[in-house]
């Protein structure tokens, strides 16, 4: 039996790639006491290249079944609480670790990925003897799941154990055109997403499944204050300002880092021509609640906190120009937000 002082209640807020976590710790007053970067013990998944590493690497793929495992593994587990038993570190914030999705350490998240067919068993970064008695549970229960995955020939098993190459590639820079294009498709359609960073206060990088395609996604009808405005300001006033760009970064990145949302594409960001990074555009985010299903847009929480301000020519649709100016007459009328002082 595990000792229960060994075992960390946390919280996953992103899965990197099939095979590990990142989880965090709040203490009784809310604040966050211990986060880490956690790689399931016994794992190895296909690997995934993030834009960052692809644009390095000159590439624009990954592994085979590297986006899959990704995706199931997300969704098994992103923001829902875990009980973590660690082995040791492997580099700074980094550890090896059991994950379990209940308090009995009964329902192994290892093992439920490689049943599922997306990852295998490794023998590399365990820090731990598989033969020591403490271990044995586990170690029998993810090789029992991966004898199932097998024998079903499920995932990177199927068709004699050979993997199969889904889809086409991921594309990480879109060109201005290729933008322009996917806003004329889906013009009146909403777009499933997922946030992939949060990038500052109104700028987001998003994965477009249905399109394989990453988007830098600038929140339409937000904005900062100009620098004529800050030289006007009070230092208070501009403590305030940057105390909530900050929170507004910090609120986007704690509910909607590697969530599921909808995303319509409003129009191209001026100014696009020949980025590194691939073209811009400006887009409304929709966030749907986990238990109540309801549509809530993302700019009027936002705007209704009082963290940033309404910006009327930012394309902005017709259809939400009137609920965002209401949303930020709230914050006003509250004093909300940047609006202590209005």
């Amino acid at each position: 039996m595990v000792a229960r002082e060994a075992v960390r209640q946390c919280v996953v807020r992103e899965a990197t790639n099939g095979a590990t976590v990142q989880v965090v710790e709040v203490s009784a007053d809310g604040k966050e006491a211990w986060r880490k970067t956690v790689y399931l013990a016994h794992l190895r998944s296909p690997r995934w290249w993030s834009r960052q590493m692809a644009l390095r690497a000159n590439r624009e793929t990954e592994e085979e079944w590297a986006w899959e495992a990704r995706e199931y593994l997300r969704k098994l587990s992103i923001g829902k609480p875990v009980w973590v038993l660690e082995y040791g570190e492997v580099r700074d914030n980094e550890v090896v670790a059991e994950v379990y999705l209940d308090a009995q350490l009964k329902v192994n998240l290892a093992a439920a990925v490689i049943r599922g067919g997306y990852t295998i068993l490794a023998g590399h970064y365990q820090l731990v003897n598989m033969k020591d008695p403490k271990r044995q549970r586990y170690h029998t229960e993810v090789t029992a799941a991966q004898d199932e995955a097998k024998r079903k020939r499920v995932g990177m098993h199927a068709q004699g154990g050979k993997a199969v190459a889904k889809g086409k590639k991921v594309q990480f820079n879109p060109s201005d055109r290729e933008v322009a294009g996917l806003i004329e498709t889906y013009k009146t359609k909403e777009l499933k997403a997922i946030v992939e960073y949060v990038i500052s206060d109104t700028l987001l990088s998003m994965y477009l499944p249905e399109t394989r395609t990453f988007l830098v996604v600038q929140l339409s009808g937000l904005q900062r204050k100009k620098a004529g405005d800050l030289a006007a300001a009070t230092e208070d006033e501009q403590a305030l300002w940057s105390q909530c760009h900050r929170d507004a970064q910090e609120t986007t990145n704690r509910l909607l880092m590697h969530r599921d949302v909808l995303l319509h594409l409003d129009a191209l960001m001026p100014g696009n021509q020949d980025r590194r990074d691939g073209a811009r555009v400006l887009g409304t985010v929709a966030k749907v609640g986990d238990k109540t299903g309801e549509k809530r847009l993302w700019q009027e929480y936002l705007l209704r906190a009082g963290l940033l301000a309404y910006s009327r020519g930012q394309g902005v649709q017709r259809r939400h120009s009137e609920q965002f100016a209401k949303a930020e007459e709230a914050a006003k009328a509250k004093q909300a937000g940047r609006w202590k002082y209005y």
